[in-house]
């Protein structure tokens, strides 16, 4: 977000999408366990805001520059049968933001017309560098016309950090629920995360440390937001 300072409406539009994207990803997984009986006994989720906002995730989402952070991550009690239940749990936040992102460029699109939106998606990897010039790309567009786009972009980042297979998040618990207990995979996973491993490595992906340099985690989650960004806005 740091890069978004030169324009205070652009910074204070991406905090606002970052928080709304954390609060869609944990309220998709207590809804999900609210209606799903298996998986009420899973989510650990801690209270208000502790529960909501990981403090390495403030971090990534501050200095780096294709990255919205993540939540903190989901916990349970013991393994009970099924795998079915803890997998649509982990899948419950990244999918509810999915659905949010893509509503809203569907209905930017249907709003601004899909020439509008072409011009800004066509530079979408300029928003690595200044999401100030990213935002601003909607030709003739409105700021709550910039906002939504820039908001439903956040929303599917959001998604594809989550879904990246190291712990602490979602796809890293999705990972080791399914490889071998094997005694490899169970020193791999004490490593990375009870160790906090995984987590070093994420924030070294995440983060910006040369200019020049795109962290590779942040350019796979440009790469992979920007074709459903495109596939959503209908181009």
């Amino acid at each position: 977000m740091l890069y978004s300072l030169a324009d205070l409406q652009t910074f204070l539009t991406l905090l606002a999408g970052v928080l709304l994207a954390w609060v869609i990803h944990v309220g998709a997984q207590r809804l999900v366990q609210s209606r799903i009986p298996e998986t009420k006994w899973l989510l650990q989720h801690r209270a208000g805001v502790a529960g909501l906002v990981d403090p390495f995730a403030a971090v990534a989402a501050i200095l780096g520059p294709a990255s919205a952070g993540w939540t903190p991550p989901v916990e349970w009690n013991s393994h009970r049968g099924s795998k079915r239940p803890l997998v649509i749990l982990l899948l419950a936040g990244p999918l509810g933001n999915l659905v949010v992102g893509a509503g809203c460029l569907v209905g930017l699109r249907s709003w601004v017309g899909p020439g509008n939106t072409k011009a800004v998606l066509a530079a979408y990897r300029d928003y690595l560098g200044s999401f100030v010039d990213f935002a601003d790309g909607l030709s003739g567009g409105t700021y709550l016309q910039r906002a939504l786009l820039l908001i439903g972009l956040v929303q599917l980042i959001v998604a594809v950090i989550s879904l990246i297979p190291l712990p602490p998040l979602e796809g890293g618990r999705l990972l080791f629920l399914f490889t071998p207990k094997t005694v490899g995979w169970q020193k791999a996973e004490y490593q990375l995360a009870e160790r906090n491993i995984g987590l070093i490595i994420l924030l070294v992906g995440l983060i910006r440390i040369s200019s020049g340099l795109v962290p590779p985690f942040a350019y796979l989650a440009d790469v992979i937001a920007h074709g459903l960004a495109v596939l959503f806005a209908g181009l």
